[in-house]
């Protein structure tokens, strides 16, 4: 009888500290993947593709890697939304290291027009305007909102 006790305990850790190892491997990836940060690098037009490209930095300031599975969000001009921006290419980004990334602009034809008419109306000066990023990025299956402004 008592060896049926010690037995049935003996499982009953084990199932503990497996759900326990697990759980503090998810807390660890989840405040890995929150120190991940953003931050808007370039724009540029491509001519020859006839496409916009905005280059966003991703920092990882740990001494693990991270993945990042997609980010998607908005391109802002003087806060108006010009532009879907999306990327669902896994991206590793090494320990200690910046790597950047090359996203693909879907310019949205109202938004783009608005800022037109207002940048023809002189209504702003260039220097005045700024583009900005709004979005999320998933780091390791986690959210991390992005809200970065080029320059």
């Amino acid at each position: 009888m008592f060896r049926k006790f010690v037995n049935m305990n003996i499982k009953a850790l084990i199932g503990v500290g497996v759900g326990a190892a697990i759980l503090l491997y998810l807390v660890g990836r989840k405040k890995l993947s929150g120190s991940a940060t953003f931050s808007f690098e370039k724009f540029k037009v491509d001519l020859k593709k006839k496409a916009i490209i905005i280059t966003l930095g991703v920092n990882n300031p740990t001494s693990q890697s991270l993945t990042i599975n997609s980010i998607v969000g908005n391109l802002s001009l003087s806060g108006k939304v010009v532009a879907a921006v999306e990327t669902f290419v896994k991206t590793n980004v090494m320990p200690n290291a910046k790597t950047l990334i090359d996203l693909t602009v879907k310019p949205s034809l109202v938004g783009l027009a608005q800022t037109v008419l207002a940048l023809a109306k002189k209504t702003q000066k260039a220097a005045d305007l700024k583009m900005k990023f709004i979005g999320n990025g998933n780091v390791d299956g986690i959210a991390i909102p992005i809200n970065t402004q080029l320059g």
